[in-house]
């Protein structure tokens, strides 16, 4: 019997409010040293709602999330000056990666804009997310709140509203009312439904703390097939790292990233019996979110070399 092998991949969602601008907004980096220091940042992390903070502090976002000593943590805020003292006085050195974020957004949009032919048939399609470049939910309106938009990878029916997604329309890993309730979640669903028995794997592809997840995200227990998702996943991490060098550590979310309710991965697996659902967090780059135009082909390359060894390893 033919077998399918299907990759479901998560594109951020395009934000068509009022313009975001992220003038004056930092992007900090700060190392772990001891456990109490990655305990604070990872609470920090799991917290994102900046609840407990001085009303001038509006964003503290983790682009690159703290899960092991001596592992370098990045985070974006627009109060850079109050998140540093709290650092340091925590005992951390925290250094300066983006002074100002708009200005790098706006350097990156005139590159990309100079790198697109003219009258070329890519252009008819082609648009960049000029409203907001960080945008990262749906747009979908939320009653009883100013505030806009669905995480859709928090909307599954696996430990949906648990530990890892937050019940603030305002968060960005809010997962909305109910499992499901997304236009976007509710089609994956029944995409992968309609197919159900001939569908060996999942891939949801994220950007970019450069790992290879499985499940589980919301706890600590291994799956029972966890040595078949560790012997496919080690063939693809084989093969991205032989493209270029590229290394990437995997195993169930909760170990190699950070604790998650109501994902793709772990919907797949849990209740459609599909083994092999992972996601695919891209290479980290050292501007976070804003991949360099240079790197947007290599880190393409590896990663679906990757998914091919996957492919090639299941079937």
């Amino acid at each position: 019997m033919k077998r399918l092998v299907i990759f479901s991949v998560f594109m951020v969602a395009l934000a068509w409010a009022q313009k975001a601008n992220y003038k004056g907004y930092k992007l900090l980096r700060v190392t772990p040293r001891t456990t109490e220091q990655l305990a604070y940042l990872v609470n920090l992390s799991l917290s994102p709602d900046t609840k407990g903070w001085p009303s001038d502090v509006k964003t503290i976002d983790f682009w690159r999330d703290p899960t092991t000593l001596a592992e370098s943590v990045d985070i974006f805020t627009d109060n850079g000056a109050l998140l540093e003292q709290e650092l340091l006085s925590k005992g951390m050195q925290p250094s300066t990666l983006m002074d100002d974020v708009q200005s790098f957004i706006d350097q990156r949009q005139a590159e990309n804009a100079n790198s697109i032919a003219a009258g070329s048939r890519f252009t008819e399609t082609y648009h960049t997310y000029e409203e907001d470049r960080l945008w990262r939910k749906n747009r979908k309106i939320n009653p009883s709140s100013i505030c806009i938009g669905v995480d859709t990878n928090r909307n599954f029916d696996a430990n949906f509203g648990g530990v890892g997604s937050s019940d603030s329309p305002c968060s960005d890993t809010y997962g909305g009312p109910s499992a499901f309730s997304e236009a976007e979640s509710r089609a994956m669903r029944d995409i992968l439904l309609s197919l159900q028995g001939r569908v060996k794997a999942s891939v949801s592809i994220h950007n970019n703390a450069q790992v290879w997840i499985s499940p589980y995200g919301y706890t600590t227990e291994r799956p029972v097939d966890y040595p078949e998702m560790e012997r496919i996943m080690t063939a693809g991490a084989a093969a991205i790292e032989a493209t270029y060098g590229t290394t990437y550590p995997f195993g169930p979310g909760s170990e190699v990233l950070y604790f998650t309710s109501g994902t793709t991965k772990d919907y797949v697996y849990g209740t459609l019996g599909i083994v092999h659902g992972y996601t695919l967090e891209l290479r980290n780059t050292p501007d976070g979110f804003v991949t360099p135009t240079t790197l947007i082909a290599p880190v393409a390359t590896e990663a679906w070399n990757g998914i091919k060894a996957m492919a090639n390893a299941i079937v």
